[in-house]
């Protein structure tokens, strides 16, 4: 493991790094913004007020990872409103007219932001737009959008998507322009599509998905070909299966065959450093789901801190494998 001169380890400085993000997140400063909403109407002249404070002007540049936490409450601060009948509504519940698909990347600081946490950032995201997104019809209405699988902290990814119902139509143009300029550092939009409004869900529409690992420092300390001689063996018919034990807290164990997980290994060239890597290409679904890392730890036997500090691990698609093999990206 690298170590510097203050005894300190690239591991604790990922991990501290990691937690400062965090922190940061949930400072004063968020209180500051969320009151400022609430106070101009949670609208988009509140946003615009917002943005000026900081010095970003609206629909210009990109706003602090702290502006996108825990805004989506605010718009229920006002209450229940009441229809001609008398009869209690609330707001953003207008009919569903549209459904689009978007896809996002993430890298730099944002690939230290949990899963949860993303939601929460794509959410806002979408609020500080000011885009007609549809509500649940509920007491405390929420946005009906949808999200694909989770993503390891630590990883980058080329393919976060979220899919989002529309109470108006949006031109596609308006759409992207509108949410790239509410976007936070360390986020980009790839591309947004039409999908049907009633629509198989992201969680439905996708069970394998593909990784990009390569050395971020000094390449050549790994063996890439060593990764591909193992999973020709594992893919031998008639060898004995390879079994790994899933423990989670409170809840049982699960045996994963692990040549079931291993869809495809091959060796590779990246395009920005140019540096030797692998694509590994994992299947995934309810109890059959086992890490990128794992893999690594089985079959180059990796240690988690070299994995962490050494390698740089990008998500780079999703797609739905068929009974008979055949592959649909998203």
């Amino acid at each position: 493991m690298t170590s510097f001169g203050d005894g300190s380890t690239a591991g604790g400085l990922g991990r501290r790094l990691e937690q400062a993000v965090r922190d940061l997140c949930r400072d004063s400063q968020k209180r500051l913004w969320e009151a400022a909403l609430i106070n101009q109407g949670a609208g988009q002249s509140g946003a615009s007020d917002i943005m000026g404070r900081l010095g970003l002007e609206a629909g210009t540049g990109n706003l602090p990872l702290i502006a996108y936490h825990s805004w989506e409450r605010t718009f229920a601060a006002a209450g229940p409103a009441q229809d001609a009948g008398g009869r209690r509504i609330y707001a953003g519940t207008a009919r569903r007219t549209a459904s689009l698909r978007a896809r996002l990347v993430r890298h730099g600081w944002s690939r230290f932001v949990s899963h949860l946490e993303q939601i929460q950032i794509f959410k806002n995201a979408v609020l500080l737009a000011g885009l007609p997104a549809a509500r649940s019809r509920t007491k405390k209405p929420r946005l009906k959008m949808s999200f694909g699988p989770a993503v390891g902290v630590g990883w980058e990814s080329s393919s976060e998507f979220f899919d989002i119902m529309l109470e108006e139509p949006v031109q596609i143009e308006t759409f992207s322009e509108r949410l790239k300029s509410c976007l936070p550092l360390g986020y980009e939009l790839g591309w947004v599509g039409r999908i049907p409004v009633y629509f198989p869900s992201l969680e439905e529409s996708a069970n394998r998905a593909d990784f990009w690992i390569e050395e971020k420092y000094e390449p050549g300390g790994v063996d890439w070909q060593r990764l591909f001689e193992w999973f020709r063996r594992l893919s031998q018919e008639g060898r004995e299966p390879l079994i790994v034990k899933k423990e989670k807290p409170g809840k049982k164990i699960d045996l994963i065959n692990v040549a079931e997980i291993v869809a495809a290994v091959s060796l590779g060239i990246s395009q920005s450093g140019g540096n030797v890597g692998v694509k590994l290409s994992l299947r995934y679904g309810p109890k059959k789901n086992l890490k990128p890392e794992k893999i690594l730890e089985i079959s180059l036997g990796l240690t988690p801190e070299f994995i962490e500090t050494r390698l740089r691990i990008c998500r780079t698609a999703l797609a739905l494998e068929s009974r008979d093999g055949r592959l649909r990206y998203l």
